[in-house]
């Protein structure tokens, strides 16, 4: 193992993984150099299912799933995201497919190829550990390209100041901190996430992140980065 990342150990925090892949002979590879990379990988499940049944008693705060999981679709995921109090990644070989990429932007905090450098891999976990929503640099042209396809006029639909909570939403602020930028009540900021969430057909607050990201509500200039590709 490379000492670049064995030296990280001290930066990934009590950050606690689980990983989902059909296959054990990968899943134990990939497990052994998370921790040699100073991660805790609390589980090790080989299939999304198992994976939803058990989550509530590893409390793991970053999922990598890999796509060649038997049971991987958009209402696995999305079952999954909703269950996973941290960050959901999707592991794909390259070139993903549109359900692939359709399901990383959507339900996920990223997508990281299976063509990655061991370092490269630890790097793009940690930085998802810290926050970030992350695309390694051969999967973040599928995406673009697949953001660019979807309508521009979208963003219309919402207020201004909708758009000002939904930027906040991206750079990581609570409720309680919306409530004070924008100098208005929690229960008005309950409303409007409620609103943007109906307006744009998303599920839930890390999905609304997501959707900052996708639309440059978020830029690289905002105190919270969310990074499109390993920096």
């Amino acid at each position: 193992m490379s000492s670049a990342y064995q030296n990280n150990n001290h930066k990934n925090g009590n950050s606690r993984v689980m990983l989902v892949h059909s296959y054990v002979l990968l899943r134990e590879g990939l497990a052994s150099i998370l921790r040699d990379a100073g991660f805790d990988v609390v589980s090790q499940e080989s299939s999304l299912s198992e994976a939803i049944s058990t989550v509530d008693e590893c409390f793991p705060s970053i999922v990598l799933v890999d796509v060649d999981t038997w049971d991987f679709s958009r209402e696995t995921i999305d079952s999954l995201s909703g269950k996973v109090g941290g960050a959901v990644v999707v592991l794909a070989k390259m070139p993903a497919n549109e359900d692939v990429i359709g399901v990383a932007s959507e339900s996920t905090r990223g997508c990281l190829s299976a063509h990655l450098a061991v370092d490269d891999f630890v790097e793009a976990v940690r930085l998802v550990s810290k926050g970030n929503i992350v695309f390694s640099p051969d999967t973040a042209g599928c995406f673009r390209a697949k953001w660019k396809e979807d309508d521009s006029n979208e963003l219309k639909i919402l207020s201004d100041r909708e758009q000002d909570v939904i930027k906040l939403i991206g750079e990581g602020a609570s409720n309680r901190e919306i409530a004070e930028t924008l100098i208005i009540s929690e229960h008005t900021v309950k409303a409007h996430l409620r609103s943007i969430l109906n307006k744009l057909n998303l599920r839930n607050r890390q999905q609304m992140a997501a959707y900052a990201v996708r639309h440059e509500i978020v830029t690289k200039d905002d105190e919270n980065e969310y990074s499109d590709a390993l920096l």
